[in-house]
């Protein structure tokens, strides 16, 4: 049984097509090879590259005929796919975007604010309220947003709202309490500068 490492060879793919022009293109052979041609799915057993480019694929003993003076690597019968692109979507938060609040776009706090009370307002049953999108940067703010600021529109439930790229999250204080988060200020002659390193230049 051939044993499915895509890796070897797309990595050897790739060095050998960084190299020079040696004035002959290269024939990578022996190979389980696999990829779409249009919406048709093709395999072979050859690729003849040149210049970083696919020129053709198909048979490698015919490949080896056509392309007499090509250079040869063997692919020792492994695998070879097109190189993948990371395209990949969230399917289930899509899901949940019916039943979020979305801050995506606001221009600024007030408008994030404007849009959170509007949601709390018309959702008065919901025991949580979640969403996500904003994005300090974009409000000008020089920092992030505050637990105070939330609970002037949800002071009543926790709120949780994720940053647009999803790795901080903006929580109002019943939000905090529910997650037993409690931080003082520091104290000291230091206190203001850890105090701003610690909650507003993390990102």
């Amino acid at each position: 049984m051939n044993i499915f490492n895509p890796a070897i060879l797309i990595l050897a793919f790739a060095a050998a097509s960084s190299l020079p022009a040696r004035g002959a293109p290269t024939l990578m052979e022996n190979v389980h090879g696999y990829t779409l041609v249009g919406d048709r799915f093709q395999t072979f057993t050859g690729l003849v590259f040149d210049l970083g480019k696919v020129v053709e694929t198909g048979d490698s003993k015919a490949l080896h005929r056509k392309f007499s003076d090509a250079g040869v690597i063997d692919g020792r019968g492994r695998t070879l796919l097109p190189g993948l692109i990371d395209a990949h979507g969230h399917v289930i938060d899509l899901g949940f975007e019916g039943v979020r609040i979305n801050l995506t776009g606001t221009a600024t706090l007030k408008a994030a604010q404007d849009r959170i009370a509007a949601y709390a307002a018309a959702n008065p049953d919901r025991l949580w309220l979640l969403g996500d999108g904003w994005n300090q940067v974009q409000w000008n703010l020089g920092r992030f947003p505050t637990a105070r600021e939330l609970d002037l529109e949800v002071p009543d439930r926790p709120a949780v709202l994720d940053r647009i790229d999803g790795h901080a999250k903006w929580l109002n204080t019943k939000a905090l309490a529910a997650a037993g988060i409690d931080t003082p200020k520091p104290t000291g002659p230091n206190r203001n500068h850890l105090w701003r390193r610690r909650f507003v230049t993390r990102s």
